[in-house]
Order: C-alpha cells, then structure tokens, then sequence
C-alpha cells in the first residue's frame, strides 16, 4: 500500500494535491452558522504503513493545511 500511494516524490505530490483537493470540497460544505455544520474530521486507516514513511507523509499533508488552512486545523491524532 505505501510504495503504490507514496512509492517516489511523484506518487507523494499526487496524493497530496488529492488530499488537498478532498479538504477544499469539504470546506464548501460548511456553513458557520449556528446549527450548522461547522467543522471536518478525518479518519485514516494506518493499518500495515511503515511508521517512519507515515510520519513523514503525515507532517506534510498537516503543514500543507496548517500553510494553507490555519484555521480549520485544530487536533491531528493518529491511532
């Protein structure tokens, strides 16, 4: 599973514009008003990846949306 998401720079840059593609979509879909849906929550699945691959990948899809999104980033918890 990783070497086919994250194999080469290539295959990383894609899944991260992927990431980011998926993140703007789910910012259209909020409406900040009282009663409304106001926040995003994401869920991945870490079984069988490599920790250390992982943990780069993940602290750069989390500075991307920290860069790009600072305020729709509150609590990254991996499991």
């Amino acid at each position: 599973m990783y070497e086919r998401v994250f194999g080469d720079e290539e295959k990383l840059n894609k899944f991260l514009r992927w990431r980011v593609q998926v993140l703007e979509r789910g910012v259209k879909l909020l409406h900040f008003k009282p009663g409304g849906v106001n926040s995003i929550i994401q869920v991945t699945d870490l079984k069988d990846m490599p920790k250390r691959e992982l943990r780069v990948a993940s602290n750069q899809i989390l500075s991307l949306f920290q860069d790009n999104y600072p305020e729709m980033v509150a609590t990254k918890v991996n499991l």
